[in-house]
């Protein structure tokens, strides 16, 4: 009741960006918000306005930590803007850009993590959207026609995870894709990157008969 009084002296701006922001998973950064929240009625001008309002109506939280920016929203208000958003038209789009793009951004970073601590920046900067970065996993898991995206994630990641000694939850993430992947007509390179990744997981667990096994399959 507190919330739906709260939600109803918003502007319908501000409400609509609210009911966007509850795909995020823990904390996020303006620039996501830009490509993840923009769209009738919001544009890119405007969220940053939209998104101030809802923080000095403390149903947004932002921290700063240095010069880095981030926003949260309170777990209740996030269950009941989620809620919300689920029965509108915008819901599974708004899944499938979040995930899209943080799955994207883990693509790209992965040239940029061989050997997991070689860019220490990049990895705490990745550990701050360690909550969406599942959730987006979560989101290729429940649909097998998912599976490339899942795969690419779980390659562009899986440096990342040994820097931050995430060793079960990158065999994990890889297994699900591999399953995904095993009636699917997918590109072969892609394939072996993915098959690389999971045997270096068993080396890192100390299960090499499982790492020569993956290893021979990547040819």
């Amino acid at each position: 009741g507190t919330i739906d009084w709260s939600f109803a002296l918003l502007t319908a701006h501000e409400q609509q960006l609210l009911l966007r922001l509850s795909v995020f998973s823990g904390t996020f950064s303006i620039d996501a918000v830009e490509v993840i929240c923009t769209g009738a009625p919001l544009d890119d001008e405007s969220v940053l306005d939209e998104l101030s309002g809802l923080v000095d109506k403390s149903l947004v939280v932002m921290e700063i930590d240095g010069d880095d920016a981030r926003y949260r929203l309170l777990e209740t208000v996030r269950q009941y803007a989620e809620e919300r958003l689920r029965s509108t038209a915008e819901y599974a789009s708004l899944l499938s850009r979040h995930a899209h793009h943080f799955l994207a951004m883990a693509e790209q970073a992965e040239p940029r993590l061989f050997g997991g601590a070689d860019d220490p920046h990049l990895v705490a900067s990745l550990a701050k959207d360690a909550g969406n970065l599942r959730a987006a996993f979560e989101w290729c898991e429940v649909d097998p026609d998912r599976v490339e995206w899942q795969l690419r994630g779980a390659y562009g990641l899986h440096w990342y995870w040994f820097a931050r000694g995430h060793f079960d939850e990158g065999r994990l993430r890889l297994r699900a894709a591999q399953r995904h992947a095993a009636n699917t007509a997918l590109p072969v390179r892609l394939r072996g990157l993915s098959m690389i990744a999971l045997g270096h997981m068993h080396v890192w667990q100390s299960n090499p008969q499982d790492a020569l096994t993956c290893m021979q399959q990547c040819y």
